[in-house]
């Protein structure tokens, strides 16, 4: 299979308010109240093995050992009680696919490391939900041949 491109992801900050925020943008809250309108949130999301818009590393795909990726990341906004990380592939054949749904991340958590176990909970805490493979935690891009599919 060719090469996994366009990793970047898409985080959802669960506040102290229990309000959604889009990292790295303009934040939004929904249900009212939240910051100020047009405030912008210092928080950000890396993998030390590749940069965003680089090809997906092939230990990160079904091509490969298909392992979770270690993750980095800063400071949410005051008063986060837990961090979510969903990464999905919205260009997949069928519709959008979910290739891993890591929810209740305690708010000290700064990162997570290569090939994170696939249990249900995490020593930490932590919760995995079911892929769209059918499986609890990751699942590496596995995108069938043709165009560079994105993931988010």
């Amino acid at each position: 299979m060719g090469a996994r491109q366009g990793f970047g992801m898409t985080v959802a900050v669960v506040a102290a308010a229990g309000l959604l925020f889009s990292c790295g943008s303009k934040s939004s809250a929904r249900n009212g109240g939240g910051p100020e309108k047009g405030a912008t949130m210092g928080f950000s999301l890396k993998s030390t093995q590749w940069h965003a818009g680089d090809a997906i590393p092939q230990q990160f795909t079904c091509d490969g050992a298909d392992v979770s990726p270690p993750l980095e990341w800063s400071d949410g906004p005051e008063g986060t009680k837990s961090y979510s990380l969903v990464i999905e592939a919205p260009d997949a054949p069928g519709g959008t696919f979910f290739h891993w749904v890591l929810y209740d991340l305690p708010a000290p958590k700064r990162s997570l490391p290569e090939n994170v176990s696939s249990q249900k909970e995490l020593p930490d805490g932590s919760r995995q939900g079911r892929n769209s493979f059918g499986r609890i935690g990751y699942g590496g891009p596995c995108p069938p041949h043709g165009p560079a599919h994105r993931y988010v």
